[in-house]
């Protein structure tokens, strides 16, 4: 029977899928090593697959390794400069190597950030993730660095023949960043109506709240959110922000924890949220309600899918 079951294994592997689409799909399930491994296999006959670089850039970007996530992508980059989504992936590579380094290389770290998110946008001008990341950085970046509210409202103009949805997803946090929580609720009203996916605009309710310190709304507006992405195959990833927005406000770890354990028994996980990182945050919230056999459980199993994630060897 045992034999049997590995035979079953075997065929299922290889049924109707190519080594990238296998990666991919480890990608998304949060199988580090695993991906990992089958794109070094493959990198190794086939040296110039810019789409496989990609995807190993994407794995280090998922175990926060980003010196190693910066060197995958450029190469993908180098073999493929037109496709814009590789140019997303080594600003976003970039951008968060930056936030870990030195002052003075952070600078120069960012700067290239923001020429490749500019990039990004350049190369595929419908892509609202690519608008959406690009008025994010500006949001966030001061002029010296390319950034400014003034830019992010030129990407928001843009965003709005793209995506009117999003765009207003992105005028509400350009009105919070002008000071008017009032107009970035009401930006937020109408991206709801009609929204395909309307946990994530419950999601980004939730933080606009947090943000105003109205705890209780917040609240509300996580538990809508999280309902909404147990009915939603597409909006599953928000199962594991609500749940880490609820920890982070210490409001209700048991509530945390239930929405994460959804999550990472859901077949619908993403690499926005792997699944060890996961693991890892319910370890600690085991801890801290005194479930010490749970969190060792979930340390261990984190390590079995990432094992050189070091969160998951800390207490």
């Amino acid at each position: 029977m045992a034999g049997f079951a590995v035979l079953l294994s075997l065929v299922g592997f290889g049924l109707g899928r190519t080594p990238l689409q296998q990666a991919h799909q480890e990608l998304e399930a949060g199988e580090a090593d695993a991906a990992r491994a089958h794109l070094h296999t493959l990198l190794e006959s086939e040296p110039d697959n810019g789409e496989a670089w990609n995807l190993l850039g994407r794995v280090a970007f998922t175990t926060q390794d980003w010196r190693g996530a910066v060197n995958d992508d450029e190469q993908a980059v180098r073999l493929a400069p037109q496709d814009g989504e590789y140019h997303l992936w080594l600003a976003r590579a970039l951008g968060e190597e930056a936030g870990h380094v030195s002052f003075l290389t952070a600078f120069g770290l960012a700067r290239r950030a923001r020429v490749e998110f500019e990039t990004a946008a350049r190369l595929a001008p419908r892509s609202a993730q690519a608008l959406m990341d690009l008025a994010e950085f500006d949001m966030e970046a001061p002029a010296v660095l390319g950034g400014g509210l003034d830019k992010a409202e030129g990407v928001a103009r843009e965003l709005d023949a793209v995506d009117p949805r999003r765009g207003h997803e992105l005028r509400a946090e350009l009105a919070e960043k002008e000071g008017d929580p009032r107009r970035a609720a009401e930006h937020l009203k109408q991206a709801m109506e009609g929204a395909p996916h309307p946990a994530f605009v419950w999601l980004a309710m939730a933080r606009l709240e947090m943000h105003q310190k109205q705890w209780t709304a917040m609240g509300e507006a996580l538990h809508h959110a999280a309902d909404a992405a147990t009915h939603d195959p597409g909006a599953t990833i928000v199962l594991y922000d609500a749940a880490s927005l609820m920890a982070r406000t210490h409001q209700q770890t048991a509530e945390s924890i239930q929405w994460m354990e959804t999550y990472v028994a859901s077949p619908t996980k993403t690499e926005e949220g792997p699944a060890f990182e996961a693991l890892v945050r319910l370890a600690r919230w085991y801890d801290q309600t005194g479930n010490h056999a749970a969190a060792a459980r979930d340390r261990a199993a984190a390590l079995a899918l990432a094992r050189d994630y070091a969160p998951a060897r800390q207490h």
